[in-house]
């Protein structure tokens, strides 16, 4: 153990020695009292709480006291009891002294050990001996070789490819495999290929750069694809259709007018309207052979197809009705089926 000396002078205000006077070591903020050792080396020491030491004529009075240099700061369940006669490191003390006729007096907090016990060294494995991984203690000592490791991470890829270990547990980018690694680190040209991707229509014929290596190809965002109408084979579902397509593609419902003859046909045509009593009318001549076909009239209002309810239909005979509507039918669609 490294025993440690502490020596002091008492006088009074007027600078005269103070003889035997009685002096108290205890720990800092507390009266319980310290071993302390009366010579540097020898067994002979005292815990009195009436004081261990007394002063000299001359006012001066010393002690030592012993380090426990097994102390260990993560484990803090080793710090040594009442009977001890070692204290840590970073113990502090309280010294006390009184004499009768005298005041008493005091200082607290002081160091008995070296300040440079307070460093301790670096250990990158943490407190291994306490199950504890790290520790927040600031005054650490690390050797040459510690700080020439600490160079050397400052030079180093983030993973060492002569040993692949991680560093600051980032990863490279693997797109082949799915994971849930945040920490991923991308190229330039994976990059560049999602800004392009952000900047890419639906489905795009040719996409080339230099990033790329100036190659040519097709790709489907999302694997989205747009409709065909002349591939009737196609059996991809993820199709993405425009507002154009879907008009043209009611237009060409309604308007179809090849099966008109047909029973199963619903015949949808533009025909004259006249206003008459306040009401549009029309007579539509279908041309089915049938009383009292199913008749449905809708508008496109809105870039939207509009069921209008307040339509009267009038049947005339087997091949013909009349439509009267309150308000005029701008863009209306009249369906005639069996």
């Amino acid at each position: 153990m490294a025993r440690n000396h502490k020596w002091w002078y008492i006088v009074n205000q007027a600078g005269e020695p103070i003889n035997a006077a009685h002096v108290f070591v205890y720990k800092a903020g507390t009266t319980d009292p310290v071993w302390v050792y009366f010579d540097e080396f020898g067994s002979t020491g005292s815990r009195s709480t009436s004081g261990q030491i007394s002063t000299l004529e001359n006012g001066y009075f010393e002690f030592w006291i012993d380090e426990d240099e097994d102390f260990d700061v993560c484990n803090t369940s080793a710090v040594d009891d009442s009977s001890a006669t070692s204290y840590p490191f970073n113990q502090k003390f309280k010294i006390r002294w009184e004499k009768t006729g005298i005041a008493s007096g005091q200082i607290d907090y002081i160091d008995v050990f070296p300040a440079n016990r307070y460093f301790r060294p670096a250990n990158i494995s943490g407190c291994s001996d306490s199950g504890v991984s790290e520790n927040a203690e600031m005054n650490k000592v690390v050797s040459n070789y510690l700080v020439c490791r600490w160079e050397e991470h400052v030079n180093q890829d983030f993973r060492d490819l002569t040993n692949p270990t991680l560093v600051h547990g980032f990863d490279y980018l693997n797109t082949s495999v799915p994971n849930n690694i945040f920490n991923k680190i991308v190229t330039n040209n994976q990059g560049w290929l999602w800004d392009i991707h952000e900047l890419t229509n639906v489905y795009e014929y040719s996409l080339s750069g230099s990033s790329l290596g100036g190659e040519s190809y097709t790709k489907s965002p999302h694997d989205i694809w747009p409709v065909d109408p002349d591939n009737t084979i196609d059996t991809k579902v993820n199709k993405i259709v425009s507002n154009q397509m879907i008009k043209d593609m009611y237009d060409q419902i309604a308007e179809s007018k090849s099966e008109i003859y047909t029973v199963s046909t619903a015949l949808t045509a533009d025909y004259q309207w006249s206003l008459v009593s306040g009401y549009y009318e029309t007579t539509i001549n279908h041309n089915l052979a049938i009383n009292f076909p199913d008749v449905i009239c809708y508008g496109y209002i809105d870039s939207k197809w509009m069921l209008i309810k307040t339509a009267e239909v009038e049947w005339v005979d087997a091949d013909n009705i009349k439509i009267s509507i309150a308000h005029e039918p701008v863009g209306m669609r009249v369906r005639i089926s069996t």
